[in-house]
């Protein structure tokens, strides 16, 4: 993500890192992991649930919260939602083509829809 963080913000799209830890946790993390100690944008803390609770990635029962990307257009609709098995990656290339398209049908005013085969546009 943080590679591709630039064109994210060339379509007006804030990023945030929301992990169901507490910010000590995180700043933990951030001075121990080198994969997330250089990240362009800021992580969120949610140590009691409510943010995964009201996105519908919270497993209550166990008390945990899945991974998950949440996308929400520019009139603030969520408009994708991915909630992988804990074990499978997600392609950052991927939701960009889907804010992308996101972006494009918010544009349309709603009445065209983006085609299946999306591609990433280059952005300069």
């Amino acid at each position: 993500m943080g590679i591709l963080y630039p064109e994210f913000q060339k379509l007006n799209a804030e990023v945030l890192g929301i992990r169901a830890n507490s910010a000590h946790i995180h700043k933990a993390w951030r001075d121990m992991s080198p994969a997330v100690k250089d990240l362009p944008f800021p992580l969120a803390a949610d140590p009691g649930g409510d943010v995964a609770q009201q996105l519908d990635v919270r497993l209550s029962q166990e008390g945990v919260a899945l991974r998950g990307t949440v996308v929400f257009d520019p009139d603030r609709k969520q408009c994708v939602c991915e909630v992988p098995n804990h074990a499978i990656g997600r392609n950052m290339e991927e939701l960009l083509c889907e804010l992308q398209a996101a972006s494009f049908v918010s544009e349309q005013g709603g009445v065209e829809v983006c085609p299946a085969s999306c591609r990433l546009k280059k952005r300069h």
